[in-house]
């Protein structure tokens, strides 16, 4: 039984011990200074959006993303953050769409910045395909230049470099946040990371 084992270092709600040396290694993995675990992947896309969001609350998202279709409308109702479905029917969302979407937000009679760009890749109810990378490249060039945050949707990030020839740490270093699934490719029960810079991480816990 591990729980009882010499070795095993227990932790304290889900702070210290095993889980915090499974965080410190998903955040070498991911190329992040730290990392959290969390129960689910529904909530490690609510609480990176809802904080890299701030005080902008328009997140423009793929329209057949989890984060759109399978939270419950969870963030718009517990954080009051707007979601702007993308590329309808597609996995793929392009640089042109999203600039569409940042103009016509600061062009309306009230300006609304969008605070946060996320996307999913692979997409799971597009069968798995995953976003183009050179557009990815375009889109995190053009987020910068903008002041808007990028959070990956990774649930099953682990799979593409199989299909891509691009390393995990090239997709995350065109993002501020990454979440990816446990329990989809390393065979947890459950379970989530979110990782980031350290000054994202730190505190969050007691959020989650």
């Amino acid at each position: 039984d591990v729980a009882t084992s010499a070795n095993f270092k227990s932790d304290y709600y889900s702070n210290g011990g095993h889980v915090e040396e499974m965080e410190r290694k998903f955040a070498k993995l991911l190329g992040k200074e730290a990392a959290m675990f969390v129960p689910t992947g529904t909530l490690a896309n609510h609480l990176a959006i809802r904080k890299l969001a701030g005080s902008d609350r328009r997140v423009l998202v793929q329209a057949e993303s989890h984060l759109y279709n399978d939270s419950g409308d969870g963030a718009e109702t517990l954080s009051g953050l707007n979601l702007i479905p993308l590329a309808l029917g597609k996995a793929n969302v392009e640089l042109a769409e999203i600039k569409s979407w940042v103009e016509r937000s600061a062009g309306g009679r009230v300006p609304t910045k969008v605070g946060v760009i996320s996307i999913e890749s692979p997409v799971r109810r597009k069968n798995h395909e995953h976003v183009d990378f050179g557009e990815l490249e375009r889109i995190s060039q053009y987020a910068r230049e903008k002041g808007i945050r990028l959070h990956l949707d990774g649930a099953r990030l682990f799979n593409l470099p199989l299909h891509t020839g691009k390393s995990i740490q090239q997709y995350t270093a065109l993002f501020d946040t990454a979440y990816v699934s446990l329990w989809k490719h390393f065979n947890g029960a459950s379970g989530a990371i979110l990782a980031g810079d350290a000054s994202f991480i730190e505190g969050l816990f007691h959020t989650r």
